[in-house]
């Protein structure tokens, strides 16, 4: 892969994890599982590169290009499988029984369900109540 290519990715993945983020930020039930989530968590895209996601109190920051410091979970996936995911076109046991998405920190499964809902778009049907 060129490095604009995996340059345009990683922004796009970023891009993308801002929007997801600033959606449950704006919908009362996701920003109060927004707000319970205290987490540092790294994501893992393979040949794209790390980037780390700190949690706190309702407010997010994403750090590219580098994992962060005490993370729960570890997620890896390559950019086909995470957006997939994201959309809902798979769901949580399946990608991570298949090996779609990697995630170490199993023990954390609960963390790992509600951690998942902030990086899936909120289903059509609840945007609406």
């Amino acid at each position: 892969m060129e490095d604009d290519e995996k340059q345009n990715l990683s922004d796009m993945f970023v891009n993308t994890l801002q929007d997801l983020l600033k959606e449950k930020k704006e919908h009362p039930k996701y920003n109060k599982k927004l707000e319970s989530l205290n987490v540092n968590v790294n994501l893992i895209l393979e040949n794209i590169g790390d980037f780390g996601i700190i949690l706190k109190n309702g407010e997010y920051e994403i750090v590219k290009g580098k994992k962060v410091d005490d993370a729960k979970l570890e997620i890896k996936s390559n950019f086909e499988n995470f957006f997939k995911y994201s959309s809902r076109e798979i769901g949580d046991l399946n990608a991570i029984f298949t090996g779609k998405l990697k995630v170490k920190g199993k023990r954390h499964l609960f963390l790992l369900l509600k951690f998942g809902s902030m990086l899936k778009v909120i289903p059509e049907k609840e945007l609406t109540n």
